[in-house]
């Protein structure tokens, strides 16, 4: 009689793996090349109009400036008590309305060259 050995199959697990899927493109992806658009400057004329914009803002924002600090400075020259803040504020009033008078000149010219380039 031959006796046969019994092992035991051990089940074996088997880690899953990531599910994938399977689509399948039918199409292959093609990349989309884009054709460089060639950037058109502006005209001189519109670039002069555009800078003058700018010019004529920063302009406005100093006299702006410039006013109120004249007005603040004006009212503490009236409100001090000592004379040498007196001198002091009013030296200080006098300064910044030159200041603001030398912006309105500079709108002046401004406005000026933009009447004439129209």
């Amino acid at each position: 009689m031959v006796v046969k050995k019994v092992t035991k199959k051990k089940a074996i697990r088997k880690k899953s793996a990531p599910k994938v899927s399977k689509k399948i493109n039918k199409k292959p992806i093609k990349k989309v090349v884009k054709k460089p658009n060639p950037k058109r400057r502006p005209t001189r004329a519109i670039r002069m109009a555009r800078a003058t914009k700018r010019k004529i803002r920063i302009v406005l924002n100093n006299i702006l400036f410039f006013a109120v600090a004249m007005l603040i400075f004006l009212l503490l020259y009236s409100a001090s008590g000592s004379v040498i803040y007196q001198n002091l504020f009013m030296l200080l009033t006098i300064c910044a309305g030159v200041i603001v008078l030398a912006f309105l000149i500079v709108l002046l010219i401004f406005m000026l060259l933009r009447l004439l380039n129209k």
